[in-house]
Protein backbone atom coordinates (compact mmCIF):
# COMPACT_ATOMS: atom_id res chain seq x y z
CA UNK A 1 0.00 0.00 0.00
CA UNK A 2 1.02 3.66 -0.38
CA UNK A 3 2.09 5.57 2.47
CA UNK A 4 0.13 8.50 2.95
CA UNK A 5 3.47 10.20 4.36
CA UNK A 6 5.40 9.04 1.66
CA UNK A 7 2.94 9.16 -0.88
CA UNK A 8 5.60 10.49 -3.81
CA UNK A 9 8.44 8.27 -3.15
CA UNK A 10 5.69 5.35 -2.39
CA UNK A 11 4.22 5.66 -6.06
CA UNK A 12 7.69 6.09 -7.71
CA UNK A 13 8.54 2.88 -6.44
CA UNK A 14 5.27 1.50 -8.21
CA UNK A 15 6.61 2.89 -11.48
CA UNK A 16 9.85 1.47 -11.13
CA UNK A 17 8.80 -1.51 -10.25
CA UNK A 18 6.92 -1.82 -13.89
CA UNK A 19 10.02 -0.91 -15.51
CA UNK A 20 11.51 -3.68 -13.93
CA UNK A 21 9.04 -6.23 -14.84
CA UNK A 22 9.74 -5.29 -18.63
CA UNK A 23 12.69 -6.11 -18.60
CA UNK A 24 12.19 -9.88 -16.68
CA UNK A 25 13.09 -11.41 -19.93
CA UNK A 26 16.04 -12.22 -18.40
CA UNK A 27 16.45 -14.75 -16.09
CA UNK A 28 18.55 -12.91 -13.75
CA UNK A 29 18.04 -10.20 -12.08
CA UNK A 30 20.54 -7.37 -13.96
CA UNK A 31 23.89 -6.84 -11.80
CA UNK A 32 26.21 -3.59 -12.65
CA UNK A 33 29.71 -4.09 -13.84
CA UNK A 34 31.84 -4.31 -10.59
CA UNK A 35 32.76 -0.75 -9.25
CA UNK A 36 36.34 -2.49 -8.30
CA UNK A 37 37.46 -2.97 -11.94
CA UNK A 38 36.60 1.02 -13.12
CA UNK A 39 38.53 1.71 -9.50
CA UNK A 40 41.38 -1.15 -10.59
CA UNK A 41 41.46 0.95 -14.16
CA UNK A 42 41.08 4.31 -12.88
CA UNK A 43 44.50 3.50 -10.22
CA UNK A 44 46.24 2.14 -13.30
CA UNK A 45 46.09 -1.23 -11.84
CA UNK A 46 45.54 -3.32 -15.22
CA UNK A 47 48.28 -6.39 -14.02
CA UNK A 48 50.60 -4.94 -17.20
CA UNK A 49 54.32 -3.83 -16.87
CA UNK A 50 53.53 -1.10 -19.26
CA UNK A 51 52.90 2.32 -18.31
CA UNK A 52 49.30 2.76 -18.07
CA UNK A 53 47.87 5.59 -19.83
CA UNK A 54 45.29 8.16 -17.77
CA UNK A 55 42.58 6.88 -17.21
CA UNK A 56 39.18 9.18 -17.80
CA UNK A 57 36.46 8.79 -16.36
CA UNK A 58 33.43 7.95 -19.11
CA UNK A 59 30.10 9.85 -18.56
CA UNK A 60 26.78 8.83 -20.00
CA UNK A 61 24.36 10.87 -20.70
CA UNK A 62 20.83 10.00 -21.48
CA UNK A 63 18.08 11.36 -22.98
CA UNK A 64 14.78 12.01 -25.02
CA UNK A 65 15.34 15.42 -25.42
CA UNK A 66 18.42 16.36 -26.94
CA UNK A 67 16.18 19.09 -29.57
CA UNK A 68 13.92 21.65 -29.16
CA UNK A 69 13.41 21.17 -25.67
CA UNK A 70 13.87 22.87 -22.39
CA UNK A 71 16.65 20.56 -21.20
CA UNK A 72 18.36 21.10 -23.78
CA UNK A 73 17.97 24.54 -23.80
CA UNK A 74 19.28 25.28 -20.18
CA UNK A 75 22.01 22.25 -20.95
CA UNK A 76 23.26 23.16 -24.36
CA UNK A 77 26.85 24.10 -23.38
CA UNK A 78 27.62 21.34 -20.78
CA UNK A 79 28.49 18.60 -22.47
CA UNK A 80 31.31 20.47 -24.32
CA UNK A 81 32.28 21.76 -21.42
CA UNK A 82 33.92 18.64 -19.50
CA UNK A 83 37.62 18.75 -19.51
CA UNK A 84 38.83 16.23 -21.58
CA UNK A 85 41.81 15.44 -19.75
CA UNK A 86 39.92 14.14 -17.23
CA UNK A 87 36.09 13.06 -18.72
CA UNK A 88 35.19 11.02 -21.72
CA UNK A 89 31.33 12.09 -22.77
CA UNK A 90 28.58 10.15 -24.44
CA UNK A 91 25.37 11.78 -25.49
CA UNK A 92 22.67 9.09 -26.09
CA UNK A 93 19.67 10.36 -27.96
CA UNK A 94 16.80 8.09 -27.56
CA UNK A 95 14.74 10.83 -30.44
CA UNK A 96 15.57 11.54 -34.04
CA UNK A 97 16.96 14.64 -35.10
CA UNK A 98 14.00 17.19 -35.27
CA UNK A 99 17.14 19.54 -36.94
CA UNK A 100 17.08 21.98 -34.76
CA UNK A 101 20.38 24.62 -33.60
CA UNK A 102 19.99 22.75 -29.98
CA UNK A 103 20.68 19.45 -31.30
CA UNK A 104 23.03 20.58 -33.82
CA UNK A 105 25.41 22.22 -30.68
CA UNK A 106 25.15 19.25 -28.69
CA UNK A 107 26.02 16.76 -30.89
CA UNK A 108 28.83 18.79 -32.32
CA UNK A 109 30.33 19.53 -29.36
CA UNK A 110 29.94 15.93 -27.46
CA UNK A 111 32.68 14.23 -28.10
CA UNK A 112 30.43 11.40 -28.23
CA UNK A 113 27.08 11.68 -29.88
CA UNK A 114 25.02 8.46 -30.23
CA UNK A 115 21.13 8.26 -31.74
CA UNK A 116 19.74 5.18 -30.39
CA UNK A 117 16.57 5.96 -31.20
CA UNK A 118 16.44 2.18 -32.99
CA UNK A 119 18.48 0.42 -30.15
CA UNK A 120 16.34 -2.08 -27.99
CA UNK A 121 16.75 -1.33 -24.85
CA UNK A 122 19.15 -4.80 -24.51
CA UNK A 123 21.29 -3.37 -27.25
CA UNK A 124 21.59 -0.27 -26.01
CA UNK A 125 22.60 -0.91 -22.70
CA UNK A 126 25.35 -3.92 -24.13
CA UNK A 127 26.30 -0.53 -26.00
CA UNK A 128 26.99 1.08 -23.28
CA UNK A 129 28.16 -1.41 -20.88
CA UNK A 130 30.66 -3.44 -23.50
CA UNK A 131 31.47 -1.14 -25.82
CA UNK A 132 31.42 2.58 -24.54
CA UNK A 133 32.10 0.88 -20.65
CA UNK A 134 30.35 3.86 -19.39
CA UNK A 135 31.83 4.57 -15.71
CA UNK A 136 29.16 6.73 -14.75
CA UNK A 137 25.26 6.98 -16.70
CA UNK A 138 23.17 9.72 -15.86
CA UNK A 139 19.47 9.61 -16.57
CA UNK A 140 18.15 13.39 -17.66
CA UNK A 141 14.30 12.14 -18.16
CA UNK A 142 13.65 10.23 -14.97
CA UNK A 143 9.87 9.63 -15.57
CA UNK A 144 8.91 12.37 -18.30
CA UNK A 145 8.33 11.74 -21.72
CA UNK A 146 10.47 9.64 -24.08
CA UNK A 147 12.18 7.89 -21.29
CA UNK A 148 13.46 4.65 -21.81
CA UNK A 149 14.55 3.70 -18.24
CA UNK A 150 15.01 -0.32 -19.26
CA UNK A 151 18.17 0.66 -20.14
CA UNK A 152 18.73 1.74 -16.68
CA UNK A 153 17.26 -1.43 -15.13
CA UNK A 154 19.14 -3.33 -16.77
CA UNK A 155 22.62 -1.93 -15.13
CA UNK A 156 24.47 -1.06 -17.98
CA UNK A 157 27.28 1.23 -15.67
CA UNK A 158 28.33 0.50 -12.19
CA UNK A 159 27.65 4.14 -11.15
CA UNK A 160 23.77 5.45 -12.59
CA UNK A 161 22.09 8.42 -11.20
CA UNK A 162 19.26 11.00 -12.19
CA UNK A 163 19.61 15.20 -12.74
CA UNK A 164 17.40 17.96 -13.93
CA UNK A 165 14.92 16.24 -16.06
CA UNK A 166 12.93 14.75 -13.34
CA UNK A 167 13.17 16.66 -9.83
CA UNK A 168 11.55 13.67 -7.52
CA UNK A 169 12.66 10.28 -6.67
CA UNK A 170 12.87 7.78 -8.90
CA UNK A 171 12.08 5.13 -6.45
CA UNK A 172 14.16 2.90 -8.44
CA UNK A 173 16.27 0.05 -7.45
CA UNK A 174 18.52 1.13 -10.39
CA UNK A 175 19.33 4.87 -9.90
CA UNK A 176 21.46 5.22 -6.76
CA UNK A 177 21.94 8.60 -6.86
CA UNK A 178 20.28 12.29 -7.63
CA UNK A 179 21.97 15.39 -8.17
CA UNK A 180 19.88 17.98 -5.64
CA UNK A 181 20.31 21.41 -3.78
CA UNK A 182 19.21 22.35 -0.59
CA UNK A 183 16.00 24.16 -2.46
CA UNK A 184 14.49 21.43 -4.58
CA UNK A 185 15.65 18.72 -1.61
CA UNK A 186 16.03 20.58 1.63
CA UNK A 187 17.65 17.95 4.14
CA UNK A 188 15.01 17.83 6.10
CA UNK A 189 13.23 15.77 3.26
CA UNK A 190 15.72 12.89 2.54
CA UNK A 191 13.68 10.55 3.89
CA UNK A 192 11.09 10.69 0.55
CA UNK A 193 13.84 9.99 -1.79
CA UNK A 194 15.28 6.48 -2.09
CA UNK A 195 18.55 8.09 -3.76
CA UNK A 196 21.73 9.17 -2.47
CA UNK A 197 21.90 12.81 -2.49
CA UNK A 198 24.47 14.83 -4.26
CA UNK A 199 23.95 18.29 -3.04
CA UNK A 200 25.15 21.29 -5.48
CA UNK A 201 26.74 24.17 -3.38
CA UNK A 202 24.84 26.68 -4.92
CA UNK A 203 21.57 25.46 -7.27
CA UNK A 204 21.51 22.18 -9.21
CA UNK A 205 19.64 24.10 -11.75
CA UNK A 206 22.02 24.18 -15.07
CA UNK A 207 21.37 27.56 -16.65
CA UNK A 208 23.13 27.91 -20.58
CA UNK A 209 26.04 31.07 -19.96
CA UNK A 210 25.04 32.02 -23.65
CA UNK A 211 21.11 32.16 -23.69
CA UNK A 212 20.02 31.86 -27.32
CA UNK A 213 17.90 34.69 -26.70
CA UNK A 214 19.93 36.15 -24.74
CA UNK A 215 18.90 39.67 -26.68
CA UNK A 216 15.29 40.01 -25.09
CA UNK A 217 17.15 40.64 -21.55
CA UNK A 218 18.63 44.07 -23.09
CA UNK A 219 16.80 47.35 -21.89
CA UNK A 220 16.74 48.18 -25.86
CA UNK A 221 14.25 45.20 -26.37
CA UNK A 222 11.70 45.79 -23.57
CA UNK A 223 8.56 46.73 -25.09
CA UNK A 224 8.32 49.64 -22.38
CA UNK A 225 11.32 50.83 -22.98
CA UNK A 226 10.22 51.87 -26.23
CA UNK A 227 6.77 52.73 -25.39
CA UNK A 228 8.04 55.54 -23.14
CA UNK A 229 10.37 56.91 -25.51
Amino acid sequence: GINAEYGIRDIAKIYSSKVVENIMWSKEEPQPPPLSDFLQEFNGESGSEEKAKPVRIRIGYVSSDFGNHPLSHLMQSVFGFHDREKFEVFCYALSPDDGTQWRKKISSEAEHFIDITSYKSNEAADRIRNVDKIHILINLNGYTKGARNEIFALRPAPVQCHHLGFASTMGAPFIEYMIVDKIVCPPSSVDFYTEKLIYMPNSYFVNDHSQSYSHFLTTESLPLTRTLR
